[in-house]
Formats: structure tokens, sequence, C-alpha cells
């Protein structure tokens, strides 16, 4: 595996850790001033700007859920200054009183080398049907 491989792994396990503990720190680590698109599969989970970024973070933290992801399969693809994961594996709900939920979950997930730094541009996520 190549250091950019490794970075870009890096990329997708940070953004889990901090979904876990529900840090909002997770918007600086997704946004950057090129601009971020999330796009999940639930109704209205497009998020083009930074505010309805920030917006779709505090709805998920302010549940008393925590949510997670686990993707052991991935794939990561770099051509020159881009570079994207497809990911396969689960979304993880975890509710105090309930046991965990794991249901089936792909991403693909594309950056940009942007002065010397791989930087998050896009985040596609659905659970198939």
């Amino acid at each position: 595996m190549s250091d950019s491989e490794k970075v870009l792994n890096g990329k997708l396990d940070t953004l889990v850790a901090m979904l876990e503990r529900k840090d909002m720190a997770l918007l600086d680590e997704l946004w950057n001033d090129d601009g971020f698109l999330l796009v999940a599969s639930e109704k209205g989970e497009i998020c083009r700007t930074r505010v309805e970024l920030a917006a779709k973070l505090r709805a998920l933290f302010s549940s008393p859920a925590t949510f997670s992801f686990d993707w052991p399969e991935r794939k990561v693809t770099i051509v020159g200054d881009v570079a994207w994961i497809f990911a396969e594996g689960y979304f993880i709900v975890r509710q105090i009183s309930m046991q965990e939920v794991r249901r089936p979950y792909l991403a693909c997930c594309i950056f940009d080398n942007l002065g010397g730094g791989w930087r998050w541009r896009q985040f596609f996520g659905s659970e198939p049907a």
C-alpha cells in the first residue's frame, strides 16, 4: 500500500471516529475552500454548502443514537491529484437501550490533492436495495 493510500484510508477512518464521537470538528475535516458535497441515501440528505453540512451534522449528533460505519472492503484509486475510495460494509446504529443495528452500506469518497495534502471533495453513500 502506497503512502497516499494509507493517508486516504486514514481519512475514512477519521470520518468514522469523529462521527462516533459526535465531534463537530468533522465539519472542518470534510469542508474545504473548494467545497464539498455530501449525498446520502435518505430523502433530503444532500449538503451542498457548509451551512447545510453543519446543520446535517448537528441533527445527527443531537440524536441519542450513535452512528458509525464499518467498511472492511475498500478500493483506493489514485489518478494524478484525484483519488477515490469505493467502500463496502455497514452503517451501524447504536442506541443505549437497544442492540446494535447493522445495515449494508456503500460509499464512494472523492478527494483532491490540494497543496500537497488530500482533501475531501465528495461523500456519496447509500444503503443498497
